[in-house]
């Protein structure tokens, strides 16, 4: 969000500065959720209260919301912005060096002029309210430049235009400028994180790390310092290794957590029983072994350092390159800064960490917390009983394998256990795996038969963890019912930053503790005090000026002599009281000492003169004042006697006072000897009496000078001002001039507007005004519609219509439109109007089956087809199917043969009448008989040798076919076989004999020829690969023909004109019966083979035959 004036953004518990919150984004991490109030709401999930003020009312309009949020230092009407001519002038030539390097390259793209009538307007208010020193004012309008400027050309086009403009900020210590840095910072928790390459898409200007560091906390450290791996353990116990490995810890005796194999440092743990009747273990003690020193931390107990005892409030110490340091709740922390290791102690749920740097030790740690190579499989090669026993320093061996082996199978988790699936926890979630505590808490459950306490060391723990995370989260134990608290003048802290509270770290800051960043839970200190022999004490205790403990300003007697003063600076000034000469008499008179009054012993002895004058008697030293000081003199007899006097180096500093009622001054006086301040009435500056408005009665206090005023609300009436009036039944807001507050007795009820509705009730001793608003349903976004507030007549809620319809991706569609999904072309949708509303209906198209004559083609959906297709492929015939040519009888109909076709794009069965042999002439009739199907008539002669019509066998079909075309690169030719190819075959008589009439031999010849052919189309494949569909001629019946005689001029004729036809593109794209074989002459082109035996001749029809058939058909 960006608005350009200066009101409160958000506010939470630290108020920023309100300088920085103009012109940036902000984010928030879910923790700020209900916590947050401002501009951008109060992050709660509900847009209803977006609009809420301060007060709690929601604000009618966009002005009274804004309003409402001014910060109170500033007007809460915003006048328009006056810009003097000097400033003008001013921000004017700095605006202008926007058209000069390095923003040259924007003004491509941008339009100058409009950013520098920005820049100049911005500058200007800038240096107006004194926001900023005038070279920030001018930084600030420039960002807005180079930012478009980046999305345009790139974040290189603007690059340094911070440094050239001196705009960039002073980077902390340790960490240095780049106007273009990496979009994510690299730190110790994301230095190895793969996936940290994408934010490096997008430079960032900043303060970064220098190259070869990461940022650990707020310093700059090279990654070999990362502690960035952790070891836990926790609960009765559980352990999490290095590497991820998690697994239930259940055995007796002292084990290696973990060392290295280069003996740099070993970290002990010691478990024992939790209890004397438990069979749950605890973790009850840590041991650090160093450079051969020993650090001992044990349940109960105060830290060792090589068997010196060292008590709570006097950590943090150094030993032998380590730091031991110390929290409330016990907690113990030992930091070995030369090896950036950190290792935990929690005594309160028996829990450890340790830290290492992966960097330093990768694959060189073992013991429980693995060997830290990133592969948790290769911690469970050995059986879990083998992995942990193996590491017992201490202890009995076969008793930890019992342990180990008798672990508790837990089938699923505990009801009480599947409470940390809480909402409080639900932001931590991908920071820590959950699952892994509610297998935990279900285990000690289980195992320790306690399951509210279980569920609630383990709740610590989780919460612990996402400290450790960078996530904190404060109300766990209230909204989980866990009872954790803390002695008298402690407070809890879930997640508490810094070094421990003591006077140690308080007079010790120094850089070597490395406790600057550490978070513990516990209980601590409130802000301000420390830790001192078990108790919170005031900070300052800890700054004494010396061991008796006087703290600044303290003033004390060293002895009668001496008066001591602490300074603010702890040092000690003394005063030592000079003791005056004893006076010197005059003659006459003689040396006295005065007593001390009342028995108080003083510094020095005073001496006085007195007259020698026996008469006289013992002169009286008076009582004096404040700064007056008994001084002697002579009387007219002769006589001493005291007198006393100011003395000014004798009175006490002036003292102001420190607080004044209305009308009193203070002011300084002269009294008898010293200066005093008195408290001086001046009744003319003493208020006057106001008048009170309506409703309020005025109520007068007497104090010591003046009568002061209140308006004070009448007792047992509520005061009201409207906010709104009703016109016409229309509700209208009332400006806030003319609001006069209207007076309400106890239980009367009243309405504000459509939507407030307010009664008078009594609250303790006083009656206030309750209203309850109507809540009104939102306005919500919906997936399907475009929804409409429609303001109702005497309603404080509007009705919300449905005015259009969405689709899927959010396209607003009309009504009466229609659509289709875009990913389901079955599917599509009509917004239509029903009658009572707007409606988004669904219609789906069903595909069916295919039948099983038919192959299926899946939709295209490029081609957006919702349906495939299915392409009838065979024909159906009873419980059979013949494929595309293919011929049969049907069993029912045997005279007709069957045959499956396909003809104008459709696959039919078609039936034709078996062919009948023709039956020669000279056949006797009682040689005619019937056919086994009893279709045909037959001539029974064994000497007539049957004509008909003959398939060749498939095989012989391959390359039978052969058609030139030069279009596709030459000879066409089909590839597969074709069957049901038919050729005429058989015998006919042939004879010669004489005759006497001619005189020489005469032949009678018949050939098997065609007498009845029907067209077949074939596919032929081309050398270019292409397929051409083409015809040919087949015979479908035979008879015995008179034979061909030579070749006549009539013949050829007719053979010419049969050339022709067959040619032609109109016949069925036939070609010549001769193109029928390869590897002939056209003279030899001859679909069938000539046959020779005896004196029958076996013949194929020849060309003449087949035209002869042909041309019988035409006629």
């Amino acid at each position: 969000m960006t608005v350009s004036l200066d009101f409160k953004f958000m506010n939470d518990k630290t108020s920023p500065d309100k300088n920085n919150l103009l012109s940036k984004p902000w984010k928030v991490v879910p923790a700020l959720m209900e916590r947050l109030g401002g501009l951008c709401g109060f992050y709660s999930g509900e847009i209803a209260d977006d609009q809420k003020k301060p007060d709690g009312k929601i604000a009618f309009t966009s002005r009274e919301f804004g309003d409402s949020w001014a910060t109170d230092e500033d007007s809460k009407d915003c006048a328009p912005l006056v810009c003097p001519h000097k400033l003008m002038s001013k921000a004017l030539d700095q605006c202008n060096k926007l058209r000069d390097d390095p923003f040259k390259e924007c003004s491509e793209t941008l339009q100058v002029d409009h950013f520098i009538e920005f820049c100049m307007s911005s500058t200007c208010e800038c240096m107006l309210h004194k926001d900023g020193s005038d070279e920030k004012c001018k930084c600030d309008s420039f960002q807005t430049y180079a930012e478009a400027c980046e999305e345009k050309h790139g974040s290189a086009a603007v690059r340094n235009w911070r440094f050239m403009h001196e705009c960039h900020s002073e980077c902390p210590p340790g960490m240095e400028w780049n106007d273009c840095g990496p979009s994510c910072q690299l730190t110790c928790d994301s230095s190895s994180d793969t996936s940290l390459e994408q934010c490096s898409e997008k430079c960032v200007p900043g303060c970064f790390c220098p190259p070869g560091t990461v940022l650990n906390g707020d310093k700059c450290v090279p990654p070999e310092q990362c502690a960035d791996q952790a070891c836990t353990g926790f609960g009765d116990p559980h352990f999490k290794t290095f590497d991820g490995f998690f697994f239930p810890f259940l055995a007796e005796g002292s084990y290696l957590i973990v060392g290295n194999k280069e003996n740099d440092f070993v970290l002990n743990g010691v478990s024992r029983k939790c209890s004397l009747f438990s069979r749950n273990t605890c973790l009850v003690g840590l041991e650090v072994i160093y450079k051969g020193h020993q650090v001992i931390m044990k349940k109960d107990k105060e830290v060792e350092v090589d068997g010196v005892s060292i008590p709570m409030d006097k950590l943090p110490v150094h030993s032998h390159g380590m730091v031991i340091l110390g929290y409330p709740g016990r907690t113990f922390v030992v930091s070995i800064p030369l090896l950036s290791l950190e290792a935990r102690f929690y005594e309160e749920n028996s829990g450890f960490a340790v830290k290492v740097p992966s960097r330093r030790y990768f694959n060189k740690t073992e013991g429980l917390c693995g060997n830290c190579n990133r592969k948790k499989d290769d911690e469970k090669e050995k059986p879990l009983h083998k992995f942990v026993c193996d590491y017992q320093v201490e202890g009995d061996p076969q008793e930890c394998e019992k342990s180990m082996k008798d672990l508790p199978e837990i089938e699923k988790p505990i009801p009480i256990c599947e409470k940390l699936e809480n909402p409080i926890f639900e932001a931590c979630y991908p920071l820590v795996e959950i699952e892994i505590f509610i297998d935990a808490c279900s285990f000690d459950a289980v195992h320790g038969g306690e399951p509210k306490a279980a569920f609630c060391k383990t709740a610590k723990e989780y919460a612990r963890q996402c400290c450790q995370a960078g996530l904190v989260i404060e109300d766990w134990p209230e909204v989980l019912d866990c009872d954790v608290t803390c002695p008298e003048d402690f407070i809890y802290s879930q997640c508490h930053e810094g070094c421990p509270q003591t006077c140690s770290t308080v007079k010790n800051k120094t850089a070597d503790l490395k406790c600057d960043e550490l978070k513990i839970d516990g209980c601590f200190c409130p802000e301000g005090k420390v830790l001192m022999e078990g108790t919170c004490v005031d900070a300052i205790l800890c700054d004494t000026c010396d061991e008796e403990g006087h703290v600044p300003g303290d003033e004390w007697k060293e002895g009668i002599c001496e008066t001591c003063h602490c300074r603010s600076d702890l040092t000690i000034a003394c005063v030592v009281e000079l003791c005056p000469s004893k006076p010197i008499c005059s003659v006459g008179e003689t040396l006295a000492k005065i007593d001390e009054e009342d028995g108080k012993s003083s510094c020095c002895e005073m001496f006085t003169c007195v007259p020698k004058i026996k008469d006289c008697p013992t002169p009286h030293v008076p009582h004096c004042q404040k700064g007056e000081a008994a001084k002697v003199h002579t009387g007219p007899d002769s006589c001493t006697h005291f007198k006393c006097e100011c003395d000014p180096a004798l009175c006490s500093p002036i003292v102001w006072p420190s607080e004044l009622e209305e009308g009193q001054t203070a002011e300084v006086v002269n009294d008898t000897c010293c200066q005093k301040v008195e408290v001086v009435c001046h009744q003319r500056s003493c208020p006057e009496k106001p008048e009170c408005n309506t409703g309020l009665e005025l109520v007068e206090i007497e104090g010591e000078c003046c009568t002061t005023y209140k308006c004070k609300p009448l007792e047992d009436v509520c005061l009201y001002t409207h906010r709104y009036r009703l016109e016409d039944n229309i509700q209208i807001p009332v400006d806030s001039e003319d609001a006069t507050p209207v007076i309400y007795k106890p239980e009367e009820e009243w309405s504000d507007g459509f939507c407030d509705t307010c009664k008078c009730v009594k609250s303790g001793d006083q009656h206030v005004t309750m209203c309850n608003v109507e809540s009104c349903q939102s306005e919500e976004e919906r997936p399907d519609y475009v929804i409409e507030a429609v303001e109702v007549p005497g309603k404080c809620c509007p009705s919300f219509v449905r005015r259009r319809c969405k689709d899927n991706e959010g396209i607003i569609r009309e009504v009466g439109e229609q659509w289709t999904d875009p990913l389901n072309p079955c599917i599509h949708f009509i917004c239509e109007d029903n009658g009572e509303e707007i409606q988004k209906t669904k219609i789906v198209t069903n595909c069916t089956e295919c039948p099983r004559t038919a192959v299926y083609f899946p939709p295209s959906k490029i081609l957006g087809q919702c349906c495939g297709i299915c392409e009838v492929t065979r024909c159906e015939d009873g419980d059979d199917l013949h494929e595309i040519g293919a011929t049969w009888v049907n069993p029912e109909h045997p005279c007709r043969k069957a045959e499956c076709i396909k003809e104008h794009g459709s696959v039919m069965t078609v039936f034709t009448a078996q062919p009948c042999p023709v039956i020669p002439k000279d056949c006797p009739k009682d040689n005619i008989i019937w056919d086994e199907n009893g279709c045909c008539e037959m001539c029974n002669l064994t000497s007539e040798v049957h004509c008909s019509s003959a398939p060749i066998p498939e095989e012989d079909t391959i390359g039978f076919f052969t058609y030139p075309d030069e279009s596709h690169g030459g000879m066409c030719v089909n590839e597969k076989p074709v069957p049901n190819v038919l050729q005429c075959a058989g015998a006919c008589h042939s004879r010669s004999y004489y005759s006497l009439e001619d005189g020489d031999f005469k032949d009678t010849c018949k050939c098997c020829k065609v007498n009845i052919t029907v067209p077949r189309t074939i596919d032929l494949i081309c050398p270019d690969g292409n397929y051409i569909k083409k015809t040919f001629m087949q015979p479908e019946t035979c008879q015995c023909s008179k034979c061909a005689p030579k070749s006549t001029p009539e013949v050829e004729k007719l053979r010419n004109q049969f050339k022709s036809w067959e040619q032609s593109e109109d016949q069925l794209n036939q070609f010549d019966i001769g193109q029928l074989s390869r590897g002939q002459r056209e003279e030899e082109i001859d679909p069938f083979q000539q046959l020779e035996q005896d004196e029958q001749i076996q013949q194929q029809p020849d060309f003449d035959d087949l035209f002869d058939i042909q041309q019988q058909q035409n006629d």
